[in-house]
């Protein structure tokens, strides 16, 4: 028969194993934060991201592990084929959205969902009701105790080896879009966006479709008119604003405009553009009204 000192040392080893398994679930807990907090990304400028992820922080730390496998079932783990619309806000133009999904068959999504609820009820259990339920007195009910959190303590480890490789499949495609987001050429397309969606030019695209009833080119010339006269500021500050201090090279460093320049009999050229036809999609539903007549 067992000695009461060996009661003892079993009470003190489950005691080590409830505190091994409430570390480890506070583990899963904070790996699904992070995953969380990292699985979306928006803004035009690295400034933009940062303050997008810090207040999704805040949203995000103030959640129970329930809540956490909740959000992690509807916006992260989702079935092949099945769309699962998530709430943007409405961006400006030149903005960067990114959005990181673990894409499964049906079996498997809801094999991984059963499995966090496990995990959920496991953390409740332990915090809220195991000692309830353990009879420190009794050798049998000490025994089954331990055997208990040795099962749960191997359930949460596989839940912990799964969210591992969440994060570093996440922490990869992270490291793409930041090494993207610095890169030059990655500025360089950002510029162009905002460019190709400010108001000088959405104003001369106007114009173009405005002149489409007849050959679809503008006179420059007309167009600069109508420009002082409606976004004079615009015209004023053109090379702080834009880089530019005349609208030809703003209208070919825009590269949605076709040019073309015809010859004066008093010498010079008369200078015309016209919206290309590929470019015509990227202004559906955005474009400003004008006073300008067609050309």
């Amino acid at each position: 028969m067992k000695q009461p000192e060996e009661l003892q040392t079993l009470v003190d080893e489950v005691h080590r194993k409830i505190g091994r398994n409430l570390m480890l679930l506070q583990h899963v807990e904070s790996m699904f934060k992070t995953l969380l907090i990292h699985s979306r990304v928006i803004g035009a400028s690295q400034e933009d991201i940062d303050r997008f992820r810090s207040e999704r922080k805040k949203e995000i730390e103030g959640h129970t592990l329930g809540m956490l496998a909740g959000k992690f079932t509807s916006e992260v783990l989702v079935r092949k084929g099945v769309e699962t619309p998530v709430d943007e806000p409405e961006l400006p133009a030149g903005s960067v959205t990114f959005r990181y999904t673990v894409q499964a068959e049906h079996d498997y999504v809801k094999q991984r969902t059963d499995s966090l609820k496990v995990i959920v009820e496991e953390r409740n259990e332990l915090v809220h009701h195991f000692l309830a339920k353990w009879n420190r007195l009794s050798m049998e009910s000490t025994l089954a105790a331990s055997e208990h959190l040795d099962q749960q303590h191997s359930r949460v480890v596989d839940e912990a080896k799964t969210m591992k490789n969440y994060l570093e499949g996440l922490q990869r495609i992270s490291g793409l879009q930041h090494n993207l987001m610095s890169s030059p050429e990655y500025e360089k397309q950002m510029e162009m966006i905002w460019l190709q969606n400010s108001r000088i030019v959405l104003w001369l695209v106007e114009m173009s479709i405005n002149a489409l009833g007849t050959t679809g080119w503008v006179r420059l010339a007309d167009a600069g008119r109508a420009l002082w006269s409606e976004v004079n500021e615009d015209m004023a500050e053109m090379k702080a604003m834009y880089g530019y201090e005349k609208l030809k090279p703003l209208i070919l460093a825009s590269e949605v405009f076709d040019l073309r320049e015809e010859a004066l009999k008093n010498g010079g050229d008369d200078i015309f553009f016209k919206l290309k036809s590929e470019a015509r999609p990227l202004y559906e539903g955005q474009l400003v009204p004008t006073r300008m007549g067609q050309t």
